[in-house]
């Protein structure tokens, strides 16, 4: 799941970092400007407003304030206009950046998490982890189909079964046997649905006929490989 916790070459971490905060500055370069206008234009229009009463407003200078007030007052609807549409622009890219920014810390979580295979162990302690006992019972498995006794091959078969029995059952399925928690499934939540009923039925066939069943390696590798894709499509190993 974790890559290499080494740096990559060209740039490692960086390289992820870069696109985003880069962005991240810019807007935020923007926002505060927005942000200094509607202040600035806030100032001057209560400012001019204040001119207009005072009792020295007939000289030249307050003359010329009050007319370029006058002209102030005819584009604040449009200073308005524009400073709401930049508004829904800007909350856009806030979106889109803290969008980009949950993206590279769950990319850091995922590099420091532990390894899927490993689970909690709350009798050590939090903060400890433990194999997961899936993956011994799985290891028992494939140390069993190397085998070339044919023996062992139908023993592989049948604890691959025992586990799929097991990853049923903590999915809350109801039924007394394997087959019968299979038939529950719907087949949109389980995609690997018909790898898991080719698997059981060769399983059923050798606990049914016993030494009398035939089975080849390379039938063994083949019904292995789909419980090995039921497993992993719930990461159960």
């Amino acid at each position: 799941m974790a890559d290499s916790k080494g740096k990559k070459p060209g740039g490692g971490d960086s390289d992820v970092l870069t696109g985003p905060l880069q962005t991240k500055n810019v807007w935020e370069f923007l926002i505060v400007a927005v942000f200094i206008i509607a202040i600035a234009i806030f100032l001057v229009a209560h400012f001019l407003g204040f001119l207009k009463t005072v009792s020295y407003s007939n000289s030249p200078f307050f003359v010329a304030l009050r007319s370029f007030y006058q002209w102030f007052k005819t584009i604040i609807p449009y200073l308005k206009i524009l400073s709401f549409f930049s508004s829904i622009v800007l909350l856009y890219f806030i979106i889109l950046i803290y969008r980009r920014f949950l993206k590279v810390i769950k990319k850091e979580a995922e590099k420091y998490a532990p390894p899927k295979n490993m689970v909690a162990d709350d009798a050590v302690g939090a903060g400890t982890f433990t194999q997961n006992p899936n993956n011994k019972r799985w290891t028992r498995v494939l140390e069993h189909t190397e085998s070339k006794n044919p023996n062992d091959w139908k023993i592989a078969i049948i604890e691959a079964d025992s586990i799929l029995d097991d990853m049923t059952k903590s999915m809350g399925y109801h039924g007394d046997t394997l087959g019968e928690r299979l038939k529950a499934v719907e087949v949109s939540d389980f995609n690997t649905l018909n790898n898991a009923w080719d698997a059981h039925k060769v399983r059923n066939q050798i606990a049914h006929e016993g030494s009398n069943f035939q089975l080849n390696e390379r039938e063994t590798r083949r019904v292995i490989a789909l419980y090995e894709s039921v497993f992993k499509e719930f990461k159960y190993i």
